[in-house]
């Protein structure tokens, strides 16, 4: 039911609006202009009346809306900001009874909430969410930068790759089930429900993605569909547990290698099909080929060639060996891509999860965590192609 409400309160809740809308977390890039308060109308029959006795005549031209209160107190937005604070602002405005229609997907109550809401920087609760969400992206940021270099004269950082993504990503599905959980219980998951989640990433990953199912969140990267970034969840999965990839090396003291040693098991699960997908039967291999082999040529009888294969071979031929290198700029950018592809999908989750909470009365401490994940929410190019991570 609509309720009519006082100019003065009117004013202090879009002027407290304003100021949250200019603030960084939203990264609108939007100013403000209000002039002095009084005077009469400009030109009362153009205002339409509204049951709080106030008028508003709502004018959208181009990226810019003007708004008339009946203290003739004009407020203009300038600034080509996302669509949806626009879109926010315009039913503001355009709202008789000045308050945002709610947003389902977003839980947020609107404008009306603004004026009761805290400051959450000294709230534990918030703090913990920061220091997670923090800790979540670093250990994505690591995983980025060491799959990025690992190749077979660096075999520890595949290892170290899968380390941090399998952690990373299971931290940060594990944040969004507690986020979940908070806003729909009002407390988060408890030591015993959390850790029955487990650490097998594919089965958080499902449960994330229920969530955005069942909150009808609006996504601009969707969840990764591919087989190879079915094939990087596996990895992650088969180095998350304890009784396969992680102590593998350990297994292998036995004297037996074990079939979940992470190095190969990425090559075979990850690599292997990114060359068969990326690489082979292009013009950039027959390239490669033709440049080992005068590699090959100049070195074969001044040099001595020793390195291992990821698959535990032994490589003495400096051809092979200088065509491995071709092969993995290859395995470097599609693996990160496809292993970021993921995170990228959770932080957009993460993100649409908490974002207008975090400016609703009670949930104030959702504010401003998604920033922490802001460099994983960028388009393909930047995954395929930027080899130091965070992006600065």
């Amino acid at each position: 039911m609509r309720q009519s409400r006082n100019a003065p309160e009117i004013d202090r809740d879009l002027q407290l609006y304003t100021l949250n809308l200019n603030s960084t977390a939203f990264r609108s890039r939007i100013t403000f202009e209000q002039a002095s308060p009084g005077g009469s109308c400009p030109a009362p029959p153009m205002c339409q009346p509204c049951p709080g006795g106030d008028h508003v005549k709502p004018d959208s031209t181009g990226s810019s809306i003007q708004y008339r209160a009946e203290c003739c107190q004009p407020l203009r937005v300038f600034g080509a900001g996302e669509a949806a604070r626009a879109r926010i602002f315009n039913q503001a405005v355009a709202s008789h009874s000045r308050r945002i229609t709610p947003i389902p997907q977003h839980s947020f109550g609107g404008i009306r909430h603004m004026s009761a809401l805290t400051t959450p920087f000294s709230n534990p609760i918030w703090q913990g969410l920061a220091r997670e969400t923090d800790l979540a992206a670093q250990l994505i940021h690591s995983g980025a930068n060491e799959i990025g270099r690992a190749d077979y004269a660096n075999q520890g950082r595949y290892t170290a790759a899968q380390f941090g993504f399998s952690n990373g990503l299971e931290r940060l599905g594990k944040l969004i089930l507690t986020c979940d959980h908070l806003l729909s219980h009002g407390r988060p998951l408890n030591d015993k429900q959390l850790r029955l989640k487990g650490h097998s990433i594919s089965d958080i990953s499902d449960e994330v993605a229920r969530v955005g199912d069942r909150r009808g969140l609006e996504l601009r990267y969707e969840r990764p569909a591919s087989p190879i970034a079915a094939g990087t969840l596996a990895s992650f999965d088969d180095f998350a547990s304890a009784s396969r990839g992680r102590y593998a090396n350990h297994a292998s003291l036995t004297g037996n290698r074990s079939p979940h040693e992470p190095t190969a098991h990425w090559w075979d699960t990850v690599c292997e099909p990114i060359l068969d997908e990326h690489f082979r039967g292009t013009k950039r291999e027959e390239r490669a080929r033709a440049k080992s082999r005068q590699v090959g040529a100049i070195l074969a009888d001044f040099s001595v060639t020793i390195h291992f294969h990821e698959d535990g071979s032994l490589v003495t031929d400096p051809t092979q060996a200088s065509f491995m290198t071709h092969e993995r700029q290859i395995t470097q950018k599609w693996g990160r891509f496809y292993s970021l592809s993921h995170a990228r999908w959770m932080s957009e989750i993460f993100t649409e999860l908490t974002y207008f909470a975090g400016y609703t009365a009670g949930t104030e401490y959702l504010f401003g965590h998604h920033e922490r994940l802001q460099s994983l929410r960028v388009p393909d190019t930047y995954l395929k192609n930027r080899k130091t991570w965070p992006l600065q």
